[in-house]
């Protein structure tokens, strides 16, 4: 039974670790995806989120791995102070990450948003026969 303790403490060790490791592995990609947003660059926005999709599946599933056992397998090791710490801090900082990820992307949905108005107003697109500056109007009314 001691060995099996020792086991079932090392696999929560690990697991630990790995739960520890994807948190800050998530804080980078959030960074990247920043990033990209700021670049304008597309692809690595979408890889960025790709990426993040398939970090947030394993926290879920490190996280089931690390849930306390039914009371009937025995003593269970709970985590450590400096381990709950470092979590904490962790998810902090992904708090923080967060908050500006969602604030860059709702000025980008707005900017997007009047771009796309002004295109649309002014029957302006991407079409390479139209001319590049709008014919000037000319507005009058008699009285």
């Amino acid at each position: 039974m001691p060995e099996q303790m020792s086991e079932s403490a090392t696999n929560r060790g690990q697991d630990q670790n790995e739960y520890l490791g994807r948190l800050n592995s998530l804080s980078e990609k959030i960074v990247a995806a920043i990033a990209a947003l700021e670049r304008n660059d597309l692809q690595r926005f979408e890889d960025s989120l790709a990426a993040q999709e398939f970090i947030c599946h394993e926290l879920s599933q490190t996280a089931r791995a690390m849930s306390p056992p039914a009371p009937d397998h025995g003593a269970v090791r709970l985590p450590g102070p400096a381990f709950l710490l470092e979590v904490k801090k962790a998810h902090r900082e992904l708090a923080r990450l967060n908050r500006v990820y969602a604030a860059l992307l709702n000025r980008s949905r707005r900017t997007v948003a009047m771009v796309a108005g002004l295109y649309r107003c002014h029957g302006w697109g991407y079409d390479t026969s139209r001319p590049t500056v709008a014919e000037p109007h000319t507005w009058s009314c008699e009285a």
